[in-house]
């Protein structure tokens, strides 16, 4: 997952084979890592993030997340 901070913009836009590999492994991670994951961001990018992900991932990803990140996705 450090990879995917230092290569933030090629894994978000899946702009490279990197970014592309990095996005498939992103989400064959749990849940549970990836909400821990998520709190070493900053907003900006977690709602980047979030915004990609498919519906199902998301629906998962969302019941793992702080209150804080909660109530921030919600808005």
């Amino acid at each position: 997952l450090s990879d995917i901070r230092e290569h933030f913009d090629e894994f978000i836009k899946s702009s490279s084979p990197l970014g592309q590999s990095l996005w498939d492994t992103f989400i064959q991670v749990h849940p549970a890592d990836m909400a821990d994951f998520l709190t070493t961001l900053d907003r900006e990018q977690i709602k980047r993030i979030i915004q990609r992900l498919p519906k199902d991932i998301r629906m998962e990803l969302f019941w793992q997340l702080t209150d804080s990140l909660k109530v921030y996705c919600l808005s």
